[in-house]
């Protein structure tokens, strides 16, 4: 299998996680629909160079098609359970968005009030935030509309120990300290004049639910999002291995930081090289692949008791700044085509990645992996080609389709998991894709090492680094 980057400068050096890959068999027969949809999302896990993944499809209320690819191990050949629990990145952004349009169907929110009246009893005492941001609205923010645009210099919220010199505190800084630090500087450009993708707008709108609400923001989403949705059992994430859930896999990524929480330590850099509680709002919950199907179920009317009214469900599949730019394709916490019938979102995070998408047909699917994707074009075409074989795929009972409670699975038969290029990564390029190093870059002279600020700027200048979150 094939990765391709487009190096920077000499400045640069890319390592990623890849799984070398023979060649795939073809297709079952169309008398096979379990085996083909098997086959087809185990060439795209092996074409991704994911080391292993877990699928689920929901229709009409039922888990119709439960299955794991690969390993949750490369270096003990530990087959992946299709029940694992992993990180889902930016898939985060749409629990915050219900979360949200929840206290709004509640009366207790207006989502176009100005922000800083529900964040006012959250704020420091005297504090002022700039007057750019007197009329950011939670609207604003739910479509990456409110001001922040981390293209400007570096994510503030995936580099610790950066804005931990900055802010003067420790690292990793608290995600409170980064929100006063945000409000306090003058908006990149005013709300609601264009939309770009923001993990800080959503920080944001974390502290307003516990504004809202006087709880913590994953107790609160608990109640408001979670349990309503039959999903008791998600959790945010914890940053260090020793602090994960049982059923977390390894996430596998070969590059060696320091830690945020340390810095004399060296660690992979999904196991502290990024501070992942600071990332609850917009970055930080942990999932099934089963869950995140139900808890799509969960918003539309055909469920027992939906969580969101069909006007809300509507609002929140509806764009509500498509004449700016930026603003067409992303609505309350979703990208959205068709007029609302297929939504979906994607999130990367080193060594993780995940995708939940609902079909036009309303079939509801995810993928969750524990490794890392080279650009945000892998994610179309797993939408793309996943989604065309959703279409052919009619099980002939569930039983066939859904692996028992205590199932491992076989790795994948066609892909040989080279150890070396696990352990190393692989270093190619080509002037074809240049995804991955717009990626890379969103991490430039902080807390990831590899991309020097000048090759950071010189593509930034060239064009909207591709956020590695989500």
């Amino acid at each position: 299998m094939r990765r391709r980057i487009l190096p920077c400068g000499p400045a640069i050096l890319v390592v990623l996680l890849v799984g070398a890959c023979t060649r795939l068999p073809p297709f079952p027969a169309d008398g096979d629909p379990v085996a083909a949809l098997d086959r087809r999302v185990a060439t795209e896990v092996a074409r991704a160079g994911l080391p292993g993944a877990t699928f689920a499809v929901l229709r009409g209320g039922e888990i119709v098609h439960l299955r794991a690819h690969g390993v949750a191990d490369a270096d003990h050949d530990a087959a992946l359970s299709p029940h694992a629990r992993m990180r889902i990145a930016s898939v985060s952004k749409p629990i915050t968005a219900i979360a949200l349009l929840r206290l709004a169907e509640q009366g207790r929110l207006d989502l176009d009030v100005p922000v800083l009246e529900p964040l006012a009893a959250r704020l420091p005492e005297g504090f002022q935030p700039h007057a750019g941001f007197a009329g950011l609205s939670t609207r604003h923010l739910l479509a990456h509309c409110g001001g922040f645009d981390h293209g400007q210099g570096p994510d503030p919220m995936l580099n610790a120990r950066r804005m931990g010199q900055r802010l003067g505190v420790p690292s990793p800084p608290p995600v409170e300290a980064i929100v006063v630090w945000a409000l306090s500087r003058p908006p990149d450009f005013p709300p609601g004049s264009r939309c770009v993708y923001s993990n800080l707008g959503y920080a944001v709108l974390g502290r307003v639910i516990e504004a809202v609400t006087g709880q913590d923001y994953g107790q609160a989403v608990h109640a408001l999002v979670l349990r309503p949705a039959g999903v008791p059992d998600m959790r945010l994430a914890a940053s260090l291995p020793a602090e994960r859930a049982p059923d977390e896999p390894r996430y596998h990524d070969a590059r060696m930081v320091p830690s945020v929480f340390d810095a004399s330590r060296r660690v992979p850099l999904p196991d502290g090289g990024f501070a992942i509680e600071s990332m609850d709002a917009h970055g930080g919950w942990l999932a099934t692949a089963a869950e995140l199907v139900r808890l799509a179920e969960a918003l539309e009317g055909k469920a027992d008791r939906p969580l969101l009214t069909a006007a809300r469900y509507r609002e929140m599949l509806t764009p509500p700044f498509p004449r700016v730019p930026g603003g067409r394709h992303y609505a309350l916490g979703w990208d959205v085509a068709h007029g609302g019938y297929r939504y979906w979102h994607s999130g990367d995070l080193p060594g993780s990645t995940a995708l939940l998408v609902r079909e036009r047909d309303g079939t509801l699917w995810a993928l969750l992996a524990n490794g890392s994707v080279a650009d945000a074009r892998v994610h179309e075409r797993l939408r793309r080609r996943i989604g065309v074989a959703l279409r052919r795929f009619q099980p002939r009972n569930r039983k066939e389709s859904v692996a028992p409670a205590n199932a491992g699975t076989q790795r994948l038969q066609s892909v040989s998991m080279d150890r070396r290029a696990l352990d190393a990564g692989v270093r190619r390029h080509d002037d074809a894709n240049v995804g991955a190093i717009r990626m890379l870059t969103t991490f430039h002279g902080s807390d990831f090492p590899g991309v020097s600020r000048q090759a950071w700027r010189k593509t930034r200048a060239a064009s909207r680094p591709v956020p590695l979150i989500g």
